[in-house]
């Protein structure tokens, strides 16, 4: 069972240089998790005693109902969205998932690790008691190293995680070991293993019509019994290798099915109405405030990673100012847009969002940094010799977001700024407005990785994959270079935060804030992990359904 197995966290690997029997210091027990602003939780994490885990012997049987758009089946190939083929798929290694930011990391397929005291090569033992499930074309057949090879050679040639693997190379000395060789440490390593789409996937899909887009075989718990666009029924995994407390194999539930209702307010009526079990939707604040009294219901908070802000072309004038750009965030009232339309929903952000704290800014100085200061912001503009009304460009966001930038419009406007609000009604994500270029300004966020490397690498350095400003800065190249190179905690936090200060001078973009996310499932569903950062399903592996209710 996966709460019986090992864990280690990301430090201890790099500062012991191996995978020892016990549990990294600090690991186990109770863990602090500030699941909304001031409002600090302690939960339970000691293996078999999590706070999520309900009382009693699990029962086995039931259907669990879950609402995703699932528009195809694969998770390795770009642009793969299927958030429970993580319960088909299986990673190497996998999260203890006690709470969304826990970075504990336990075995998955790989049963253990060693790495090299310079952190320049991993060897991975792999479990010798996995099989793909008995599905054609693998058809039951064992898993063993050829299939990681083959997996990181997908990747590489194109997949959704390509980046991760770029100059890793790979060695299969047994059908049961791989040993990973690197150019320089990448003290990351751990959490990328961990995250959704660097899952391990069959050579006998990848090389059929349609790949992994059309059909899914796992080692996982569930398999696929039906698949229709945005509609996807999984059972049991008959042969899966993980046991439960009832001494048979995991999963208990019989299985899932996914529904794919047609937007937000569908999603809302069927949770009120006792439709659904779990959802991939975070409901606003309001809705979630009437959820609240609903016994029948579970509420589960968190602060996400993905930083909301305005995303300035910097390549186009005045924005290739920093003076400019410091004077946007200035404008700012962070609290009007989080207290309004938001409804409180929601927390200051620097440019390392707030649930990564073991780098942020603690949130008394997010907010020290970014409080509003109009006053202060003429002052900005008035040196990079701009006159009020003399600065207007048109700001583009999508309709989900069009509040918040009605009230960044308004913001803008006492600095003497104008920004004139172009909604693209046929875009629904922000992304592809920055990943298309050609803008003066974006309003919204793009969804990124759970990793520091993600917010002080690729969106800040020059060229950077993530890098939608076209921000460039010598400075911040070379410690974004040398952070992802240290493989000591301390002295790469200390980079870290010589790049933050950076970046609050150079102002690449405007972090406003990080949105507080509510999700709900059914009380009937007992023993159902929270989501984690690594971004992978919704905890059914040792979920069970009480069928005589709450």
């Amino acid at each position: 069972m996966r709460h019986l197995l090992l864990a280690v966290t990301l430090a201890s690997v790099f500062l012991a240089g191996c995978v020892s029997a016990a549990r990294a210091p600090g690991s186990e027990g109770e863990a602090k998790l500030d699941v909304q602003a001031g409002n600090e939780q302690t939960l339970q994490c000691e293996s078999g005693q999590e706070h999520w885990r309900a009382p009693g012997p699990p029962v086995r049987g039931g259907v669990f109902k879950y609402s995703n758009n699932a528009t195809n089946l694969s998770l390795v190939d770009p642009g793969g969205r299927y958030y429970n083929a993580y319960y088909v798929y299986e990673g190497l290694l996998q999260p203890r998932g006690c709470h969304y930011e826990d970075t504990v990391i336990e075995p998955g397929l790989a049963a253990s690790w060693e790495v090299s005291p310079v952190g320049l090569t991993w060897t991975l033992q792999l479990r010798k008691d996995v099989r793909w499930q008995n599905i054609t074309p693998v058809s039951g057949r064992p898993f063993t190293s050829a299939d990681v090879a083959w997996s990181i050679e997908f990747q590489k040639r194109g997949g959704a995680v390509r980046s991760f693997w770029q100059g890793v190379e790979h060695q299969e000395p047994d059908a049961h070991t791989v040993v990973l060789t690197f150019k320089a440490p990448d003290p990351d390593f751990l959490l990328k293993l961990i995250e959704e789409h660097n899952v391990m996937v069959p050579h006998e899909l990848g090389q059929q019509p349609g790949g992994y887009k059309t059909a899914a075989v796992g080692t996982g718990p569930f398999m696929v019994k039906d698949f229709k666009q945005g509609h996807l029924i999984v059972e049991r995994n008959p042969g899966y290798y993980r046991m439960g407390g009832d001494g048979k194999s995991l999963p208990y539930l019989d299985g899932a099915e996914v529904v794919n209702l047609p937007d937000y307010a569908a999603d809302l009526a069927a949770m009120r109405a006792g439709f659904l079990d779990d959802t991939s939707i975070s409901y606003r604040e309001h809705d979630a405030q009437q959820l609240r009294q609903t016994t029948r219901l579970k509420h589960v908070p968190r602060v996400g990673a993905t930083i909301f802000g305005l995303f300035p072309n910097v390549s186009r004038k005045p924005f290739d100012d920093p003076r400019v750009r410091r004077a946007l965030s200035l404008a700012i009232d962070r609290d009007e847009v989080i207290d309004g339309s938001l409804q409180g929903g929601a927390v200051y952000s620097g440019f390392i969002p707030a649930p990564l704290r073991e780098f942020a800014w603690p949130l008394a100085t997010t907010k020290e940094r970014f409080k509003a200061d109009p006053e202060r912001a003429k002052a900005l503009l008035a040196d990079a010799g701009y006159r009020p009304g003399q600065i207007q460009f048109v700001m583009q966001t999508v309709a989900k977001y069009a509040q918040e930038a009605e009230v960044v419009e308004q913001n803008l406007k006492k600095i003497g700024v104008n920004a004139q609000i172009e909604v693209e009604g046929a875009v629904t994500s922000t992304q592809v407005l920055l990943a298309k270029g050609g803008f003066d300004a974006v309003w919204g966020a793009a969804t990124p990785p759970f990793l520091v490397d993600y917010f002080v690498n690729a969106a800040v350095r020059t060229g950077g994959s993530a890098n939608w400003t076209g921000f460039s800065d010598a400075k911040v190249d070379a410690l974004a270079d040398q952070q992802a190179k240290e493989v000591d905690p301390a002295r790469r936090k200390q980079l870290i935060l010589e790049q933050l200060e950076l970046l609050y001078q150079g102002m690449p973009y405007v972090p406003v804030y990080n949105l507080s996310y509510n999700r709900f499932y059914s009380c009937r569903v007992k023993s159902l992990r929270p989501p984690d950062a690594s971004g992978g399903g919704t905890g059914l592996d040792e979920a069970w359904l009480d069928s005589t209710g709450c």
